[in-house]
């Protein structure tokens, strides 16, 4: 089944935010560990829940669309899509992280896959891109607020094929 940001978006978004504190720095830093993690195995999802495995995160279950890890109690949330998506996509998200922190977050994985602005496919994407990664084409996105529940704060998320 392909899966567009536009998907995830609308699988996790709490609708408008009404303002967020910014994210605590060491979540931050986690949180560039794990998109980096994802920027190095993807598109191959077994080798990122193993990489994320080995950074310490904690494995809470799969959907059986997502795989979800999460640091720092539930303060750091990283999602793989499980190996049978004909598209393989990484989601990450810190606890009150706003849509421009996560736009910080997402620059390394935007200039790598030398993607460019495109219009965002749905509501709640405060930023989209469009670029190639590993010989494929991959779409970047900021969600602006994603609510896990335990958690809420904006995301990135990248899918790739």
């Amino acid at each position: 089944m392909i899966r567009s940001l536009a998907l995830i978006a609308s699988l996790v978004c709490a609708g408008p935010s009404l303002g967020h504190a910014q994210a605590d720095k060491a979540l931050m830093a986690k949180a560039a560990e794990l998109a980096q993690i994802c920027a190095d195995t993807m598109p191959n999802s077994r080798a990122a829940k193993d990489a994320l495995k080995a950074a310490g995160l904690n494995y809470r279950g799969s959907d059986g669309t997502y795989h979800v890890f999460t640091a720092n109690g539930f303060r750091v949330v990283a999602g793989i899509t499980v190996t049978h998506v004909a598209e393989q996509s990484c989601l990450v998200s810190v606890s009150k992280m706003t849509p421009a922190e996560a736009n910080s977050l997402i620059q390394p994985w935007v200039k790598l896959a030398k993607a460019k602005p495109a219009k965002p496919p749905s509501t709640g994407l405060s930023g989209f891109w469009v670029g190639r990664f590993k010989n494929g084409p991959i779409r970047l996105g900021v969600i602006d607020q994603v609510d896990f529940g335990v958690m809420s704060g904006a995301a990135i998320a990248a899918l790739a094929k």
